[in-house]
């Protein structure tokens, strides 16, 4: 088992943050998941969300803003005044700060058309990682790249058809929702090779579940 911080320890900092980063692993997780996107001038930052209203409360997304401008807004101060003053985080600086041996990575390629752009600056980290995405076109991407990236699938559909697929085109993962796990499901893609990460982890049952059917 692999306990992933999910966007940090996002249920008590700031999400996608460095202070939610560091308090996940001070909480003794395995690794940290996190989220990439582009900025309008280029900038490959974490952020998850399509828009900033949940996390800053204005209108507008990332893809639509400069990085500058995007730095000059406080992502910390919703959560807490102690995280006043939190700002975005680019991946660059998140990547010196934790591809280190011990940590594991799980990065989310969230933006169209930037999977060359990641795999650029993923591809001599120092730490255990794997790239993921909603998005099959991304991840092949990559994989037509090279054949040393680790590349999960996250998917609604967890059945022998989608593994199979996963298989044939070279990824290494599958990442199903956390409520479609089977240990027969799991133990198939483990039969083919995949490692299996579940997502939408939400509460405590939803853990036991994954541990017993096995993430």
């Amino acid at each position: 088992m692999i306990n992933y911080a999910h966007r940090g320890a996002s249920a008590y900092a700031p999400e996608n943050t460095m202070s939610a980063f560091d308090l996940g692993l001070r909480m003794n997780a395995d690794g940290i998941e996190t989220d990439i996107r582009r900025t309008k001038d280029g900038v490959l930052v974490l952020f998850h969300d399509d828009d900033l209203l949940r996390i800053a409360g204005i209108p507008g997304s990332v893809e639509e803003l400069t990085y500058e401008e995007l730095s000059a807004i406080d992502l910390g101060l919703r959560k807490g005044p102690q995280y006043r003053g939190e700002r975005i985080v680019t991946l660059d600086d998140f990547l010196s700060r934790f591809s280190v041996p011990g940590v594991m990575l799980a990065l989310e390629i969230k933006g169209k058309g930037i999977a060359s752009d990641v795999w650029n600056r993923v591809r001599n980290i120092r730490s255990g990682y794997t790239i993921t995405s909603f998005d099959y076109g991304s991840l092949l991407e990559v994989r037509k790249l090279s054949d040393s990236p680790r590349l999960g699938y996250l998917t609604d559909d967890f059945s022998h058809s989608m593994i199979d697929r996963i298989v044939s085109d070279g990824l290494t993962e599958i990442c199903p929702r956390a409520d479609l796990l089977t240990s027969g499901m799991s133990d198939y893609a483990h039969d083919k090779g995949l490692s299996v990460r579940a997502w939408g982890v939400a509460d405590y049952g939803l853990m036991v579940h994954c541990c017993l059917n096995g993430a």
